[in-house]
């Protein structure tokens, strides 16, 4: 993979980190992008990046309302994430990149 292509990666990562919405939870459809550029950085470095991904564990249907009477929820349809739990695994691969490429200044890394 070029440097090109790499920066392309970096740039949409720091993209998705400055434009998660302010919500609590966020769709599952940034979770998906966000694995892309996981596979992509992977494949430019030859990182192993899993510990950086979203587990599905963290995957679950949005909750629209319900009855706290009877406990019945309704649920809207869409499978959401936290936000905050996205956001720290952004901020994980920018610091990892960050770290890994201090000791060399010459290269392409992800400064802050």
């Amino acid at each position: 993979m070029s440097q090109e292509e790499l920066a392309q990666a970096y740039a949409r990562l720091k993209s998705m980190k400055d434009n998660l919405a302010k919500t609590h939870e966020v769709d599952r459809k940034y979770i998906v992008e966000y694995h892309r550029i996981l596979d992509q950085l992977e494949a430019a470095t030859g990182s192993k990046l899993h510990d950086f991904r979203v587990p599905d564990t963290e995957i679950h249907p949005q909750i629209s309302g319900g009855n706290y009477i009877t406990g019945e929820v309704h649920y809207s349809g869409r499978q959401v994430c936290e936000r905050s739990y996205l956001a720290m695994k952004v901020d994980a691969v920018l610091g990892f990149f960050t770290i890994k490429t201090a000791s060399r200044p010459k290269e392409f890394g992800f400064k802050p």
